[in-house]
């Protein structure tokens, strides 16, 4: 409104002016409104118009009628009094579908008390013959030029395709090199730096969250130059481009591309994050069970705050599926927490171990390259069953390989030892966490242990007592007068 303002002379309408409304609207990124808009305040000051409303329509296509909340819009306006014109740069600006569509919408406006006016089209919405047969004309010519922009598009694809180009934006960490129809897209420098370090630390164990700080502290940037968090970094470690193939939605491949990781490394990672325990709301003094499920309906449990008179922490049932309901099964939190931590230490005396990843000769890259092609074959194509069958058969010889003929490149447990040389079992690793939590210390590491574990719980009808299960062995804490106890 400033630079109408100032291309009429004008701060506010001046008396006898006609109050209208201004539409701009453009379909892509690579257009620009302001190269409307000079044409459009030319117009309406030559013809004493002031623009009280501007109608700024971006990205929206006019051929599939994607615009058409913001027509509704401007029509309301103007059935509504605030505008009696509605002035365009062109015709194809406000309609592109098929050509009578275009008639239909001059009509409308024609309903509501007003017209449209066109600055490159001065016979438009002229209800003489000629007129209506320019209109019905211009109609015909845009909407088949957005079909002719429409199938030019589509060949371009085809070629950038055929070509195995990057058709459009690129994964964080890749440059696009080459000429038109053949752009490469190719990992930098900090892509072949930290995306291998950022799949590794996954297979590790290590939280979203805490690769996120990670990166932050290396000083890697961020496609946007802001901050790394948990979405950023699952983004990442679930596209396959890093392992050599860029996928689209439906899960097929689209190009290749330099792998920064080998495909068994993707698997591997996105298998660790995929089997990660999920966690329960956060609290501000966080519970010793962050992962505790109902023994009675397998729902998650949650810590909350109870009681009428006396308020104390429980874990309580929340329920499963869209309209969550709890079962009833409510337990006091401290109790649970003391029976759990107890019983780990009881129950578990077997070597506490790490896994170790031990390099060698292996076909699991083989492995997962060939079972990607086997997704991504066409059942309607009529090679179907020889493509197949030969995919099936390399893909058992890899198998074949990998039970016979490897040497390392698998897991490999190890013992972990106490300070005396001795092994430690699976409890003394609970009780070196859990023991700086009684102390008053940090219970993080100790939770978060437990969240590993397959730990369910519920409170007793009988007696108001405890049943706990911890990865599948049982136990119950009955109340001291209850005839179970016995």
């Amino acid at each position: 409104m400033a630079v109408f303002c100032e291309a009429s002379g004008y701060d506010t309408m001046p008396p006898g002016w006609t109050p209208v409304g201004a539409w701009v609207r453009v379909s892509s990124g690579g257009q620009d409104e302001a190269n409307q808009v000079p044409a459009i305040i030319r117009h309406c000051i030559s013809r004493q118009y002031w623009p009280v409303r501007w109608y700024v329509v971006h990205g929206k296509s006019a051929f599939h009628g994607k615009h058409q909340s913001d027509l509704d819009q401007a029509l309301s306006d103007m059935r509504s009094g605030m505008t009696a014109v509605l002035v365009c740069w062109h015709s194809d600006r406000i309609e592109r579908r098929p050509a009578k569509n275009l008639l239909d919408l001059l009509a409308e406006f024609a309903d509501a008390g007003g017209r449209v006016e066109s600055e490159r089209e001065p016979t438009l919405g002229d209800l003489d013959v000629g007129g209506q047969v320019t209109t019905f004309v211009a109609g015909v010519l845009n909407h088949e030029k957005s079909r002719h922009i429409g199938e030019q598009v589509a060949l371009a694809l085809d070629r950038i395709n055929a070509n195995n180009a990057v058709p459009n934006n690129v994964p964080w960490g890749f440059d696009i090199v080459g000429e038109k129809y053949g752009k490469k897209m190719v990992p930098n420098d900090v892509c072949r730096t930290y995306v291998p370090q950022i799949f590794d630390r996954c297979i590790a164990g290590d939280s979203l969250r805490t690769i996120a700080a990670w990166l932050d502290s290396e000083g890697v940037q961020t496609k946007r130059g802001g901050k790394w968090n948990e979405s950023a970094v699952r983004w990442i470690i679930k596209n396959r481009a890093y392992a050599g193939r860029r996928l689209n939605r439906q899960g097929k491949t689209i190009m290749t591309c330099e792998a920064v990781i080998s495909p068994a490394v993707f698997d591997r990672a996105n298998q660790a994050l995929k089997t990660r325990p999920k966690r329960g709301p956060k609290a501000d003094m966080p519970p010793l069970l962050g992962v505790l499920k109902c023994l009675r309906c397998s729902s998650p449990m949650y810590r909350v705050m109870a009681g009428s008179t006396v308020r104390r922490y429980y874990y309580r049932c929340a329920g499963s599926g869209p309209q969550r309901k709890g079962c009833g099964n409510m337990i006091l939190l401290d109790r649970l927490d003391t029976m759990v931590a107890v019983r780990m230490l009881a129950w578990h005396d077997k070597p506490y171990q790490l896994r170790r990843w031990v390099e060698g000769q292996n076909w699991d890259a083989e492995v997962s390259e060939t079972l990607q092609s086997i997704r991504e074959l066409d059942p309607l194509d009529a090679d179907y069953p020889d493509q197949h069958a030969k995919l099936l058969s390399e893909l058992r010889e890899y198998q074949r390989r990998n039970d016979e003929e490897s040497t390392s490149g698998r897991w490999a447990p190890e013992d972990v030892l106490n300070p005396d040389g001795t092994v430690m079992t699976i409890g003394q690793h609970f009780y070196d966490l859990y023991q700086p939590a009684t102390e008053g210390g940090d219970i993080g590491p100790a939770r978060d242990y437990l969240a590993t574990q397959d730990i369910r719980a519920e409170k007793l009808t009988c007696c108001g007592g405890t049943r706990l299960a911890i990865n599948g062995r049982e136990d119950s804490a009955h109340a001291p007068a209850c005839p179970a106890a016995a």
